[in-house]
């Protein structure tokens, strides 16, 4: 199997198995662990494709809310064992003295009877909550006590950055032929549409599921802000590709229809580090029960001093360290933007515009739009 396969099969994969299972944070390089913070296929963002998906609508569910309650661990699925598979550093059950490798016995006085009644008491829980847990640690039995917290403040934990945009790489208008290409990992077949402004991609002749992902050339900056309105139906998924490197992997952030997202590392050989995923009260939310209802969400992403920075419509939503997804995290490399399509029920793919991409300065500059870059160009001559 090539890595271009190998790619396609993952981003297709990951997102199904992101939506149908509602994976939430998954750990580095394991699709077999199943992260506490989602909990539940019922809380998070879900499509329902079957085999008749061409003939029926997508229905997605909500993902967490970032203010719903979490301690920051996820479970491993040995059976009969319910054991610590990763442990936030600096959530609140890695500050409470959890390690990674702690098999849970009791969850507040009773027996833990398995993996999914830990889950659920971790789910009924609230932000201030206090859960007791008597873990087996080398053979010894200790008490530890766990103050809930909300997924925000476990999984986003960096406020806004102040850095301002500098110098933009790219000239001349950044919705050009010559600056965008398609990447390996999207489906075969599907090429890119650039007219009036606006970049989608073209299926030519595929059916059922199928994806896209383009890469901006000049691109490959170690500090950026990148803005970018994406357009989608009800149906399909669109979001944007950063640190795209041909032989290590890339980030992807989806944006659902139903106003959640999601932030994946996907590597070379297919596998997949560090989800995160929640509803998110800035994102517009596409009408689910009309498969033509549209959308559009502007997305800001700020990587800077190894974390990222993300905003919705220009409200800020989550700050946290690239270790989040995988360490060593991917560093340098290109950004882009992607697109699923699930069924052909609807008349609109996705569709990205008003593109900016800034190097970061020291000092405020103002953040030029694509419009103004273009004018400056043709001034110019």
């Amino acid at each position: 199997m090539t890595r271009l396969t190998g790619w396609t099969a993952a981003l297709l994969a990951l997102i199904l198995v992101l939506l149908l299972a509602g994976t939430g944070s998954i750990s580095p390089h394991a699709n077999a662990a199943t992260a506490e913070p989602t909990l539940a296929a019922t809380e998070a963002s879900t499509a329902e494709p079957d085999e008749n998906a061409d003939n029926r609508p997508i229905s997605f569910v909500k993902a967490p809310s970032p203010e719903a309650g979490t301690i920051g661990i996820s479970l491993g699925d040995t059976p009969n064992v319910i054991r610590l598979q990763t442990v936030v550093a600096n959530g609140p059950a890695g500050k409470a003295g959890m390690q990674v490798g702690d098999e849970i016995v009791e969850v507040n006085g009773k027996a833990a009877q398995s993996r999914d009644a830990v889950i659920a008491a971790i789910v009924a829980s609230k932000p201030g909550d206090t859960i007791t847990f008597t873990v087996n640690r080398k053979g010894e039995k200790q008490e530890i006590k766990v103050p809930v917290s909300t997924r925000r403040a476990v999984y986003c934990p960096l406020s806004a950055p102040s850095t301002k945009a500098g110098k933009a790489p790219i000239k001349d208008p950044i919705i050009a032929e010559k600056n965008w290409a398609v990447a390996p990992g999207g489906s075969p077949g599907v090429a890119l549409s650039i007219q009036n402004g606006k970049l989608t991609f073209v299926d030519r002749g595929q059916t059922g599921n199928w994806a896209g992902l383009a890469t901006l050339k000049a691109s490959q900056l170690p500090e950026f802000i990148y803005t970018v309105d994406v357009t989608q139906s009800s149906q399909n998924i669109g979001g944007l590709i950063l640190n795209y490197r041909s032989t290590t992997g890339f980030y992807l952030l989806q944006l659902i229809p139903n106003g959640s997202w999601t932030m994946t590392a996907i590597y070379s050989d297919g596998s997949s580090a560090g989800s995160l995923s929640f509803s998110e009260p800035s994102l517009k939310a596409a009408d689910a029960n009309d498969p033509n209802s549209t959308t559009t969400n502007t997305v800001t992403v700020q990587e800077e001093g190894g974390n990222i920075y993300i905003s919705f419509n220009g409200t800020f939503a989550c700050g946290t360290p690239l270790t989040q997804f995988g360490d060593p995290p991917i560093q340098r490399g290109s950004v882009g933007v992607f697109g699923i399509v699930y069924n052909m029920l609807s008349s609109t793919n996705p569709t990205f515009s008003n593109i900016t991409l800034f190097q970061l300065a020291s000092s405020a500059t103002p953040v030029a739009t694509q419009a103004a870059t273009a004018a400056a160009t043709e001034a110019a001559g």
